[in-house]
């Protein structure tokens, strides 16, 4: 997936190469209801060569190979699924959509790879691609006929068999029947995903057999047990997903925060997890697709970046998100951890906005009114400030300069705790350091401020490495 923002000739180029690929229209103020638009990209609204300002005026596009990804952007980016088009993507029965997600050349092992499985577990011969189940231990996949499916119109759902009372079916295609009846039974409530598939015909429309076309589908699947046989049903609320669309309700959006809160923790202290595990559970519980929400934990990501506190490694800050979804993922952050602070990212977002905007000077306002909050405070320690201050001699024990200026009290340095009293850290000496306010800010909200730490903690000895179980002792 590619974002093309004043980038005229990049997207052409885009388009050039990607001939049944497909194209995501957004306007930049985000005001309009009937976007973002999806489009495929040979459509010639948004890829006529004798047109300009395709993404340079109103509108940016998104690009991509594979349809479920421009969804899972659209819901997590714009707070609703996209529009299709009617003249390219015109809105169809459930089944038509289904076989948009189908393309050719898509491999079993890259489709596997898609759905999170472990790529130790994933083999590259063909006896473990002709599978129709496979289970890694902590994610389910499995093959189904697109043809097979029933009520394409509401919620898709297909039954299984061992089939050992088929005749028709070869030992092989027994064993993997079975193999997948068995797998789907012992699923434990586990997220399931399903590699669709449709077949080759012969000219008189009779089916061969083999696998013409494949694609994941981004919503999960959920599996019950009755009587020897085995239902397989979509995630509800697809239809809503793919075409009514719908803002984040309080719900989901407090459930991707506890969940980005709880992984972070489990980083913090080296427990093993797989946000992909994460991403599938909520997918279930709330009837969107995994990448939805992994999108939605890289606004999450921007929001604490906002904040100027740490972000969970490999969820990089996505920063399309907007004031309003920002001030409402900060407040759930706030409630989830118990820990209450002046709200900041959505006005830093605005004032983003704003600059892009106007150059005219602002009126402002001549009486700004005031609003009272609850913040956390925390009880700090006086001497361990005074000893800091004090051992660093009116120098920044950051860059090692001189203190700015110089107060009643002496040279004025701040005091900054390495791991923030916010996430858990000490107020002790030996996770404090005196430095000036340019690196003070630049340790909460520059680039490469993880490497500035790094940097202190190997040359400053008093200096330890504080874990959850140390904070505030």
């Amino acid at each position: 997936m590619e974002i093309f923002r004043d980038r005229e000739q990049d997207y052409r180029d885009w388009i050039e190469s990607h001939p049944d690929g497909y194209v995501l229209n957004v306007d930049k103020a985000g005001a309009r209801t009937e976007y973002p638009m999806l489009h495929h990209s040979s459509h010639r609204q948004i890829s006529a060569a004798t047109a300009s300002a395709y993404t340079t005026g109103d509108y940016f596009k998104v690009c991509s190979e594979h349809l479920e990804e421009l969804v899972a952007w659209s819901e997590a980016n714009a707070g609703r699924p996209p529009n299709w088009c009617e003249g390219c993507l015109a809105k169809q029965e459930e089944g038509h959509q289904l076989e948009r997600l189908l393309r050719r050349g898509a491999t079993v092992s890259d489709l596997l790879l898609k759905a999170g499985m472990k790529a130790a577990y994933i083999q590259g011969n063909r006896t473990f691609a002709s599978r129709w189940a496979w289970d890694d231990g902590t994610i389910i996949v499995a093959t189904v006929w697109k043809d097979s499916l029933n009520d394409l119109n509401d919620r898709p759902w297909v039954e299984f068999t061992d089939f050992s009372e088929r005749t028709n079916l070869t030992s092989a295609q027994h064993r993997r029947a079975k193999e997948r009846h068995d797998i789907l039974s012992k699923h434990g409530g586990r997220p399931i995903r399903v590699i669709l598939q449709t077949q080759w015909k012969d000219e008189k429309g009779g089916v061969v057999g083999q696998a013409e076309k494949r694609g994941l589908d981004p919503i999960v699947w959920s599996a019950s047990s009755a009587g020897g046989r085995v239902r397989l049903t979509r995630a509800e609320a697809t239809k809503k997903m793919l075409h009514q669309g719908g803002d984040w309700t309080e719900d989901e959006l407090r459930a991707a925060v506890s969940a980005y809160i709880e992984m972070r923790e489990k980083s913090r202290t080296g427990e093993p997890f797989t946000k992909k595990a994460y991403y599938d559970a909520l997918a279930v519980e709330f009837g969107r697709s995994p990448k939805a929400f992994e999108f939605r934990m890289q606004n999450i990501s921007h929001v604490l970046e906002l904040m100027g506190r740490p972000w969970l490694p490999g969820l990089v800050p996505a920063r399309n998100v907007g004031a309003n979804v920002a001030a409402r993922i900060e407040g759930l952050i706030a409630s989830v951890e118990g820990k209450y602070v002046p709200p900041v990212a959505a006005f830093a977002i605005t004032v983003r906005e704003a600059s892009k905007k106007s150059k005219a000077a602002p009126t402002g306002v001549a009486r700004p009114r005031s609003t009272n909050v609850v913040v956390t405070q925390y009880a700090r320690d006086p001497a361990v400030k005074a000893w800091v201050l004090r051992l660093a001699k009116g120098f920044c024990e950051c860059c090692r300069q001189a203190a700015p200026f110089e107060t009643a009290d002496g040279p004025f340095l701040e005091v900054h705790h390495l791991r923030l009293l916010a996430e858990n850290g000490s107020d002790t000496i030996c996770n404090a350091v005196a430095i000036c306010p340019n690196c003070h800010r630049r340790l909460h909200y520059g680039l490469g401020a993880e490497a500035i730490i790094e940097e202190l903690y190997t040359r400053i000895s008093r200096l330890r490495r504080t874990s959850p179980s140390q904070a505030n002792t």
